[in-house]
């Protein structure tokens, strides 16, 4: 767009009038002479940092810990530069463009202010890479594409900060069992199967559960708890969603596809374009259409709660939309957790990040994975790609689907719900069994309930290509939690 044209013309003028302040010597060169300097931060195991969290206050609180210490990290770099001189800033991860002599300390001074709002409870990486005027107008996709690798190398060699030990009998948070309680919650018991009590919070959590109760203030927020998310039958539905192969649009590599090179500020309107995608119009999508919670919707990112009967649509919905408003050049991966609204949230949101990961293991990715639990000591491995790969191999399950084949299980879906239970959950007990026939002998069943009348050959057919598919499981999961 024009406007990032200029944005980012204003940002170049900046860095050569800071170079040239500091160098005499740079009077009535080029703009290709001079050096600049690309600065890329990204908040380390920021998954780790928000699944730590007991009660929708405390996601709350971490998701809006994370989004402040964001802009207070680009803040800084925009009070020494200029605002135009960021290029972005969301979600934990931001992107600069600086003179390249200012690069060491506005990299020092950007993780402290970042890891300060945290209060070091989240840290940052942060990189530069260098280049002169030339490369920054011919190659920036590979300016932008090398400070990836330099972020992930770095974060590879970070060392990892032991906390002092505890000494022994020392009573810990119930929230994140690392560090002593300090505070006590009295709107929150423990379950009864938990020695009931009121909830006991460290320093951190406290704070963070703290934060969570003013974001529901600031915005207006109507649940107070996921139990005011339930369906009617107590179950939510975790929505966690992720934009597919977003570093190749960043990095030029799709719009090499068109004959087109990446520009600083193409990056700067696309990377705006996609947020703005994500924050207004997937969270009307989640909060008008269907009554739920965006949690945070920043960069490509999604994490949302809506009713549980209402997972597939909201998904297909933000799915739909996404696609839709990129006009179709670019997909979104999702993963669909179903749970009970009084499990511990921390449950959910391990299972839903496996589920995505699954979804994005397909090829060309563009996939969705669900699960609906029934208990919390579920771990990342029952929801592992592999452990699905061995339910494919004996036709127990088509998950994680490609969007196009989630069509087709939805469409089934509907199409079965008017089969009995018995009927239903007879075809799922054969296929479950351990005969080795147990294919054959339940396509004979389907058989034989046409040749009582009992089905029609609609029915059959689609039953039938359930079963050669591997649907026919997933629809007897999801049917008594999906409207």
């Amino acid at each position: 767009s024009l406007w990032s044209h200029l944005k980012m013309t204003c940002a170049i003028a900046t860095c050569i009038y800071l170079q040239y302040g500091r160098e005499d010597e740079l009077l009535g060169k080029e703009p290709d002479d001079y050096t600049f300097a690309l600065i890329g931060g990204d908040a380390d195991r920021i998954g780790a940092y928000l699944n730590r969290s007991l009660r929708l206050p405390d996601l709350r609180g971490g998701s809006d810990i994370v989004k402040e210490a964001t802009q207070a990290a680009a803040k800084y770099i925009a009070s020494e530069l200029g605002p135009d001189c960021v290029i972005f800033s969301a979600g934990g991860n931001f992107l600069a463009v600086a003179p390249a002599f200012m690069a060491d300390d506005l990299i020092e001074k950007a993780k402290e202010e970042f890891e300060r709002a945290t209060e070091g409870e989240l840290t940052i990486t942060v990189c530069k890479v260098e280049g002169d005027g030339s490369r920054l107008k011919s190659a920036f996709g590979q300016m932008w594409r090398r400070l990836r690798s330099e972020v992930r190398k770095k974060k590879l060699v970070n060392p990892i900060e032991l906390r002092p030990g505890l000494r022994a009998g020392l009573e810990l948070c119930d929230v994140c069992g690392r560090r002593p309680w300090r505070h006590v919650d009295p709107m929150r018991i423990r379950p009864y199967d938990m020695a009931p009590r009121p909830e006991r919070l460290c320093e951190a959590c406290n704070k963070r559960r703290l934060r969570g109760l003013e974001v529901r203030a600031r915005l207006h927020l109507k649940a107070e708890s996921l139990e005011d998310l339930e369906d009617e039958d107590g179950y939510v539905a975790l929505i966690k969603a992720d934009g597919d192969s977003v570093g190749r649009v960043f990095d030029g590599s799709r719009l090499m596809e068109y004959g087109r090179e990446v520009s600083p500020a193409r990056l700067d309107f696309l990377s705006t374009y996609i947020h703005e995608v994500c924050e207004r119009e997937l969270r009307r999508v989640v909060e008008e259409d269907f009554g739920g919670e965006v949690i945070y919707a920043g960069g490509d990112d999604l994490l949302a709660i809506v009713k549980g009967r209402d997972a597939f649509e909201c998904a297909r919905a933000v799915h739909d939309t996404f696609v839709s408003t990129m006009r179709e050049q670019m997909t979104r991966s999702l993963g669909v957790l179903i749970m009970k609204s009084h499990f511990p949230i921390y449950v959910g949101l391990l299972a839903v990040s496996q589920l995505l990961d699954n979804a994005k293991s397909l090829e060309v990715k563009n996939g969705i994975d669900f699960d609906i639990i029934y208990q919390i000591g579920i771990t990342k491995e029952d929801v592992s790609y592999k452990a699905r790969e061995r339910l494919q191999k004996k036709k127990l399950t088509a998950r994680p689907y490609k969007w196009e084949k989630f069509r087709e299980f939805l469409s089934a879906l509907s199409d079965l719900m008017g089969l009995t239970e018995t009927q239903i959950y007879l075809i799922a007990d054969i296929m479950t069994s351990d005969r080795p026939d147990k294919i054959h002998a339940a396509k004979c069943f389907v058989r034989s309930q046409i040749g009582r009348g009992l089905i029609g050959y609609e029915v059959e057919e689609k039953l039938l290509k359930a079963i050669d598919d591997g649907m026919l499981v997933d629809i007897v999961m999801a049917r008594r939690r999906i409207t």
